[in-house]
């Protein structure tokens, strides 16, 4: 070929190379067909000239007779390559009854030396220049490292020659493809070609997209397959097919040139795999996404793949734009509501010109409409998150569409049972889920991973799952559709609530944990759509879940939904349900007032259809609510009047809670000895009924009570054994109940570190739950640790928080336990009468609760300023006074306690004549409990 006979031509986004025949649309090839491409050449030679047909059909076909009708086909597909229908801009107009006339704007460019193709005579093709160099990269690649070196690896073994990259629209598998290439280049002597694959639909023009990367022309009598084989027979190459997904049925043909070829290797990129012998598949999964933990600092946090991507491109288009505390926590947020795809994080990152970071997470509720105005020279399916995925959903049969449509009902991800339950409900064709699952799976819209029990559970990215649903709601299926998964899940709650307390309580409440955004998302569709009676059934059931995971703010919240929409209509059984669940999380959340008023009206329920068994538990539960108030003689009577009616039922769980109540009651008036009787025998039956729960629970009751007693050993033995039966359980409350009593039996012994960090980890779990009642003990006793190690400040700001916390929910002991260990600080720091006064203030509670250990406390308590205020025979009266009511109660304090209380006492004997301290000593033995009480006021 002569030098004349090169033209570089340039219309619209296009330029026409005649040496190389080649079509670039913004820089990328566009495969025609041979025919198709002399087509275009004639039309833009003769540009804004009308070409006959019968002078197109003669330079086309020049000794062949053929039909008009092939000339319409080959302008047909000319048209649809250019792209005529989507950028909504003609290049060919047809004129009837003559020809067709080319109408966009043509130039004709200059060509520079290095665009000048040096054609070897008698050769079936040429090579373009700069045939070993990759598609030029504009960006930097983020992240990646692991999976660029195991793709390195893999292509070094001999025997793997097809890898196809796998991953969702959007997740980078081009970009990462062009890196390994770039990457390996020097590894293979003959090459690396880029052949995209993406412009084309047709699968028989896969060859023809491959011949004209490496500049291989159709030579006559040598079909176009042939003429590639032979090419590439020698050569140790490196092809790179990308967009693979669309033209599947051509997938035999690189298997053919791969038999062919033994030196070659290929690299396909796919939402789907090709299938093929020989293919080893690689997931490109989403950049790695931080984790929830809000206390991360700015560099770990700035080190995350997905938020490095986000700064990266951010500063692309606003260079002043910076990463600070206020803002990193939300944009790692936004790289987990854009599921770690680089496409959507890129799409969102150029947005920050508009919107700040804060501005953006608020609008992610509905992220297809953010995620758009990619970058120009993009693929028309790259500029925005919706088309990205349209492109992957317009590639699925009817049938997988309807299937992704419903899956997307699905928060969080599904199980194969729950898929058979909403995509083959009754009165419909039966579908082969198994098979459309697989193909989903292949096509890059689900993924599925195994879970514990070994079954898989499928999942969709959420950004997919907007996609779904806004696919589902345009049609009219989408109210039957929600309808089914609330159905499935009522079901679900309703076979689960029985065995939340039996030997299977673990595996069931994992599972429901596992469906918690189902569950929730259920719960939302019958509140917005009247369907009270199902709403009722699931969050009455859902109670004791909400119980033991501490999602009591929640549950309360969706209870008192129920319990208002349901009103009196609703039957005694479901509204006693309610009733019941909402009381003990108002319980637990020390809301004393309203956990009265909702087991009252339960009470009058069941009292009125004389219903035994809800009168025992609403009499158990009103106990538990008059202990936490103090209210030591309703506690025991309501708690002795369940405890018989559970007892004639023979209902033996009922009885361990009864005895729970009573042995707390016997716990906080001292009497210890009977704590332990009680705990021991619900012990023995949460044994027997094989409840974890309920041993764990009575284990730490029992091992309180020891503690109480000085009995270490075995009190640390049941605490350890219990907290981590609590872990097991996933039971947030109890396990820090658990940590907090542990700690204190650590502490006794002298391991303060652990016991700080395990009361550190009870504060921090309480307040996440809002478990009022454990934050405010959990409180207490850290600030008293912290007093004893010597950090006043820290120990204030505790004490202070846990003695609000207590008069807010009402909890006198707790009031008063919280006033003695501030009472005990002000001593610590020299100032008595504060001390005394504050001592006093906690002594008057406990005497009215009859708190007999709290009351010997506060007696040694003001026993020590009275030494302090050289009041010795005061003080020592108020020790032996205290002394005498630990041995009626046989507590032994710790050992560190002792040794202290000694050396006051043996302080106050050296600064008293003997005949005085024997006299102090005989008068503070004498007192009773009531005698020590008002002496000390005095």
């Amino acid at each position: 070929m002569d030098k004349e006979a090169q033209h570089l031509y340039e219309f619209g986004p296009f330029r026409l190379r005649t040496a190389e025949r080649t079509l670039l649309r913004d820089g990328h090839p566009v495969p025609l067909p041979p025919k198709v491409f002399d087509t275009l050449l004639i039309l833009v030679q003769r540009s804004g000239r009308v070409v006959e047909k019968d002078d197109l059909m003669q330079k086309l076909w020049p000794d062949t007779f053929v039909e008009e009708s092939n000339l319409t086909q080959n302008v047909f597909n000319l048209r649809r390559l250019l792209g005529e229908a989507h950028d909504e801009h003609p290049y060919i107009e047809t004129v009837p009854k003559r020809g067709y006339r080319f109408i966009a704007d043509v130039r004709e460019l200059e060509l520079e030396p290095a665009d000048l193709i040096i054609e070897e005579e008698g050769a079936d093709f040429v090579l373009p220049s700069g045939v070993n160099k990759l598609p030029g990269q504009l960006t930097s690649l983020v992240g990646r490292k692991a999976e660029l070196a195991e793709i390195g690896r893999l292509l070094q073994q001999s025997d793997l020659r097809l890898l196809t990259l796998t991953g969702a629209g959007g997740s980078g598998k081009t970009r990462l493809c062009l890196e390994v290439a770039a990457d390996l280049f020097e590894d293979f002597a003959d090459g690396v070609f880029f052949v995209p694959l993406a412009p084309i639909t047709e699968p028989d023009l896969v060859v023809s997209a491959i011949a004209q990367t490496l500049g291989i022309k159709e030579a006559t009598g040598t079909p176009l397959t042939e003429a590639v084989k032979r090419h590439l027979r020698d050569k140790q190459m490196l092809l790179l097919l990308d967009n693979f997904e669309q033209l599947l049925v051509a997938a035999p043909l690189v298997t053919e040139l791969l038999a062919a070829c033994h030196q070659l290797k290929v690299i396909a990129t796919s939402r789907a795999v090709l299938h093929l012998r020989g293919e080893h598949e690689f997931p490109v999964q989403p950049l790695a996404l931080p984790d929830n933990a809000p206390a991360q600092s700015i560099e770990a946090l700035s080190q995350c793949e997905a938020i490095t991507l986000f700064i990266e491109r951010a500063h692309a288009v606003k260079p002043d734009f910076e990463i600070n505390s206020e803002n990193v926590r939300v944009v790692a947020d936004i790289c987990i509501r854009l599921d770690g795809l680089p496409l959507a994080i890129e799409l969102a990152a150029a947005r920050i010109k508009l919107l700040s970071p804060q501005a953006m997470l608020a609008r992610l509720e509905h992220r297809l409409k953010l995620l758009v105005g990619g970058a120009r020279d993009l693929p028309a399916r790259q500029q925005t998150m919706r088309d990205t995925i349209a492109w992957s959903y317009d590639l699925l049969d009817e049938e997988g569409k309807r299937l992704f449509r419903r899956l997307a009902v699905f928060v969080g991800g599904l199980t194969l049972e729950a898929a058979e339950a909403l995509c083959n409900p009754a009165g419909e064709p039966k579908i082969d889920i198994l098979e459309i699952l697989a193909s989903l799976i292949d096509k890059s819209l689900l993924s599925q991973k195994e879970q514990a029990d070994g079954e898989p559970r499928f999942m969709m990215l959420e950004t997919f799952r907007e996609y779904g649903l806004e696919q589902l709601e345009a049609g009219v299926e989408t109210s039957a559709v929600r309808r089914h998964h609330a159905g499935f899940f009522l079901d679900l709650i309703e076979r689960a609530e029985p065995k939340l307390s039996g030997v299977d309580q673990e595996v069931w409440l994992a599972r429901l944990e596992t469906e918690h955004d189902n569950l929730r998302a259920a719960l939302r569709w019958a509140k917005e759509n009247g369907e009270i009676e199902v709403g009722s059934r699931m969050a009455g059931a859902l109670g004791r879940f909400w119980l033991r995971r501490g999602y009591y703010s929640e549950g309360r919240e969706r209870l008192a939904e129920f319990l208002f929409f349901a009103g009196t209509s609703a039957g005694k059984e479901m509204r006693t349900k309610l009733l019941n669940s909402a009381g003990i999380l108002a319980q637990n959340q020390g809301d004393y007032a309203a956990a009265r008023s909702f087991f009252e009206e339960s009470l009058a329920i069941w009292r009125e259809t004389e219903n035994k068994e809800g009168i025992a538990a609403s009499l158990t539960n009103l106990g538990w609510v008059a202990w936490r108030q103090s209210d030591y003689p309703s506690a025991r009577s309501l708690s002795e009047e369940g405890l018989a009616l559970h007892r004639e039922l023979g209902n033996k769980q009922g009885i361990a809670h009864s005895l729970n109540n009573l042995g707390f009651v016997a716990h906080h008036q001292g009497n210890y000895d009977a704590a332990r009787s009680f705990h021991e025998e619900s012990l023995c039956l949460g044994r027997e009924l094989e409840d974890k729960r309920g041993i764990a629970f009575a284990q730490t009751n029992l091992g309180w009570a020891m503690q109480r007693q000085g009995l270490y050993e075995p009190a640390r033995a049941l605490l350890e054994e219990a907290t981590d039966l609590f872990k097991q359980l996933g039971d947030k409350q109890l396990l820090a109940f658990s940590c907090y009593r542990l700690a204190e039996v650590l502490y006794d012994q002298g391991n303060s570190r652990r016991a700080t960090a395990l009361l550190e980890e009870s504060v921090t779990t309480c307040r996440e739950i809002g478990a009022k009642y454990s934050l405010a003990v959990a409180l207490c006793i850290l600030g008293n640790v912290t007093r004893d190690q010597g950090d006043q400040q820290r120990s204030v700001t505790l004490l202070d928080e846990s003695l609000n916390t207590f008069q807010e929910i009402g909890d006198k002991y707790g009031v008063a336990s919280a006033l003695c260990t501030l009472a005990n600080l002000s001593y610590d720091q020299g100032q008595y009468k504060r001390a005394l006064s504050v001592f006093k203030e906690s002594l008057t509670i406990r005497g009215e609760i009859g708190d007999k250990h709290g009351i010997a406390e506060c007696l040694e308590g003001l026993a020590r300023v009275s030494m302090a205020e050289n009041q010795f025979e005061r003080a020592i009266q108020l020790f032996e006074g205290a002394a005498t009511q630990r041995e009626g109660l046989n507590i032994q304090p710790a050992a560190s306690r002792r040794e202290q209380s000694e050396r006051n006492k043996a302080l106050a004997r050296d600064m008293q004549e003997d005949a005085a301290f024997a006299s102090a000593c005989e008068q503070g033995r004498a007192m009773t409990l009531e005698q020590a009480i008002a002496f000390a006021l005095m």
